[in-house]
Order: C-alpha cells, then sequence, then structure tokens
C-alpha cells in the first residue's frame, strides 16, 4: 500500500493577454508548475475587474507546485528570465499596435477635419472649395484604411528578429528548467 506524502504547495496567479495564455501555460509547466485554473475576464467579479481597455482581453491563470522541489533556486532563476522575455515580446507587440493604430487614427482624423471643411465651404457657398476639401479628405481617410496594413506589416518586419531573440531566451530558459526537472 502507498503511503500519500505530505505536499506543500507554492501558489502563482499571472494575468495574461488571451492570445498568449497558452504560450505561458507552455512556459510554465517547464518549471514544474500546475495549471489549476484559468479564468477570463468576464468571469471577473465587478471587485475583481480591471477598468481599462486592455481588461478585455485578459486572462487570469493560477498555478500550483510542490513547495520543496528540487534545484528551486536555479528553477526561479530561469523562470524570471523567462517571464522577462515572454514581457519583452508582450511590450513590443503593444508597441507596435499602438503605433500603427495611431498612424491610422492621426490619417482618419485629418481625412474627416477636411471633409468636414468640406462641408462647411459648401454651405458658406464655395463649391470649388468644398469639392477639393471633400476629395482630399476622402482620399486621406482612404489612405488611413490601407495604411493599417501596411504600417503593421512594416512594424512587424522591423520586430520580428527582436521578438525571435526573446522567444529563443524563453525557450532556452524552459529547456534547461525541464532538464533539471527531469
Amino acid at each position: 500500500m502507498e503511503h500519500n506524502k505530505f505536499v506543500l504547495y507554492e501558489y502563482k496567479n499571472i494575468t495574461v493577454n488571451f492570445d498568449t495564455a497558452s504560450m505561458y501555460k507552455d512556459c510554465l509547466k517547464n518549471f514544474g508548475w500546475i495549471l489549476v485554473e484559468e479564468q477570463t475576464m468576464d468571469n471577473f467579479t465587478t471587485e475583481n475587474q480591471v477598468n481599462n481597455l486592455d481588461s478585455i482581453n485578459m486572462v487570469s491563470l493560477k498555478f500550483k507546485r510542490d513547495h520543496q522541489i528540487n534545484n528551486k533556486l536555479e528553477l526561479n532563476r530561469l523562470e524570471h528570465k523567462c517571464e522577462e522575455a515572454l514581457s519583452a515580446m508582450n511590450k513590443i507587440e503593444r508597441r507596435n499596435r499602438a503605433y500603427t493604430m495611431g498612424a491610422t487614427l492621426g490619417t482618419g482624423i485629418l481625412g474627416t477635419a477636411l471633409l468636414a471643411i468640406g462641408i462647411y465651404n459648401f454651405v458658406v457657398g464655395n463649391p470649388i472649395f468644398s469639392i477639393l476639401f471633400i476629395a482630399l479628405g476622402v482620399v486621406s481617410c482612404a489612405i488611413g484604411f490601407f495604411a493599417y496594413f501596411k504600417v503593421g506589416e512594416k512594424q512587424s518586419n522591423q520586430t520580428s528578429t527582436v521578438i525571435d531573440e526573446q522567444f529563443q531566451i524563453a525557450y532556452g530558459a524552459c529547456e534547461k528548467a525541464y532538464r533539471i526537472l527531469n
């Protein structure tokens, strides 16, 4: 008959973007963490909700692991290195999205302003200026729409090597931790 061994667990809660939750789950498993619960933001109570736009796409992950795990200091060091790399990747992606959205919104706002000036000129009785400004406004709005894809692609291409480097750092830390545990 096998006797149950006393196990004292330590717990870890992290909140991450829904798109990267799988990567965090896969990585933390290599450091001895076991996923206990996954909770999306729409399941949170109102006391736990964060009141900002980033919270909409977030997931809370709850992990546990044996407190008496071997080589805990080395595992913690590697885990910190992995989490820093994952965090750097997330910051780069967020910056890319913000830059792309800023360029698109700026062009769209300019187009809207040109349309408003064109309508004002039409009301005032300057049809030539009205047609000119409305045409420029429509072109500016169209440029904004297509710029979203072009600027986003350009930003992704510029930062892909840095993201790949950070992924390799995270992957290396996970691989070393896996070897320590097994």
